[in-house]
């Protein structure tokens, strides 16, 4: 057998399996979020939910929010 002309199949094979390994990491990682959230949501637990920078650095007004400094 002639080793040298399949050598090219190895390389193909090997990336395909690594793509695909990269694809199922990221598949259960967003597959587990989800079903994590959704869970949560159905026992009636309470996500905490990040709010942006800039909410955090001026909240909102009216009558009974803290006054920004000058």
């Amino acid at each position: 057998m002639q080793e040298k002309k399949r050598r090219h199949l190895l390389y193909v094979g090997g990336s395909l399996c690594l793509t695909a390994v990269i694809v199922c990491c990221i598949d259960a990682f967003v597959v587990t979020t989800k079903m994590r959230t959704n869970l949560k949501r159905f026992l009636g637990v309470e996500v905490e939910r990040k709010l942006s920078p800039a909410k955090d650095a001026y909240p909102e007004t009216g009558p009974d929010a803290p006054q920004r400094p000058a």
